[in-house]
């Protein structure tokens, strides 16, 4: 066992879902952030997408699947009901 990457909650990089890709790629959530970023081999990693609005508490961006095209879809709790919801990133 060993760690794949590391980030920094004081960033509000607090890993919530994750998910991979078919082509191997792995996609953790920032569930305060609401960002899904994609980790490298080597453990870097980089934004991919962040969704709309603002969370508070036990929202935010809580859960990662994708699909057999490699589609993420990312559940959404949030302050704004308005983008409340499942969003294909």
């Amino acid at each position: 066992m060993h760690e794949v990457a590391s980030f920094d909650q004081s960033a509000k990089e607090e890993p919530e879902g994750i998910t991979t890709t078919p082509d191997g790629a792995t996609y953790p959530s920032f569930k305060s952030a609401q960002q899904v970023v994609r980790v490298d081999p080597d453990g870097s990693y980089h934004v991919v997408a962040t969704l709309p609005g603002q969370s508070s508490g036990i929202g935010g961006l809580i859960s990662l699947t994708s699909t057999d095209d490699g589609t993420i879809l990312g559940a959404l709790k949030n302050d704004d009901p308005q983008y409340n919801g499942v969003w294909a990133i």
